[in-house]
């Protein structure tokens, strides 16, 4: 289950990458406000206004 997460300071976004397929992550989104759980610990709830904050 790999994924990689970009926090973007500047603007106060977090990108998240998944879905790995043939050398290419197939899913990006890009976040402000939520709550996300990485893939590996989907018990940890992370807000993500508060990577920013």
């Amino acid at each position: 289950m790999p994924q990689y997460w970009v926090s973007d300071l500047k603007n106060s976004q977090l990108k998240v990458f998944r879905d790995w397929l043939e050398g290419n992550y197939q899913t990006e989104v890009t976040l402000v406000e939520g709550i996300i759980s990485p893939l590996s610990f989907p018990d940890v709830a992370i807000e993500v206004r508060r990577l920013f904050s």
